[in-house]
C-alpha cells in the first residue's frame, strides 16, 4: 500500500512540473543564473533595452521613482544601455545590468517590451508585458499585488 502511494505522488509531482509554460520555467532559470532573493510577495523585471523605446523609458522612469524593485535591464553593450540609465540605476542594488545580453538567449520569454514577473513565497506566480497603453494598470495592478 505505501509503495503505491508512493508511486501516485511520483506521478503527480512528474505532472505538476510537466505543466510548466515555457516561460515559467526560463523565469525559474534567469531567477537561478542571477541568484535573486524574493520577499513573500515581490516583482522582477525584465527590461530589454533594445525594444520599443517609449515603454523602456517608462519603465526605467517607475524604476527610478521605486527603487526597492528587482529588475534586470538587458542590452548589447554598455552604450545601448547608457542611452536609458543614470547613476541612480547603477547604483542600486536591486538592478542588475545585463550589458553583454545573457537574457536574450530566452527568446521565448524576452520580446521588445519590458515585462514584470510577480513572485509569492518565492514561487512564480505569472507575468505580464508592459507597453504604453498598459503601463498604468500594470503599475496599479502591481502595487496591489505588493500590499
Amino acid at each position: 500500500m505505501k509503495f503505491k502511494n508512493l508511486i501516485v505522488f511520483f506521478i503527480a509531482i512528474v505532472i505538476l512540473h510537466a505543466c510548466k509554460s515555457t516561460e515559467e520555467i526560463q523565469i525559474e532559470k534567469i531567477v537561478a543564473e542571477y541568484n535573486i532573493k524574493f520577499k513573500s510577495k515581490d516583482v522582477l523585471f525584465l527590461v530589454p533595452v533594445g525594444g520599443c523605446n517609449p515603454c523602456i523609458k517608462d519603465v526605467i522612469n517607475y524604476l527610478k521613482r521605486n527603487p526597492e524593485y528587482k529588475a534586470i535591464i538587458v542590452g548589447m553593450g554598455k552604450k545601448e544601455i547608457n542611452r536609458f540609465l543614470n547613476d541612480s540605476i547603477y547604483n542600486n542594488k536591486n538592478i542588475i545590468i545585463d550589458s553583454k545580453g545573457n537574457i536574450l538567449k530566452y527568446n521565448d520569454l524576452i520580446s521588445s517590451s519590458p515585462l514584470v514577473c510577480y513572485f509569492k513565497n518565492n514561487n512564480f506566480a505569472k507575468l505580464q508585458y508592459i507597453n504604453t497603453e498598459n503601463s498604468e494598470a500594470r503599475y496599479a495592478e502591481l502595487e496591489k499585488f505588493l500590499k
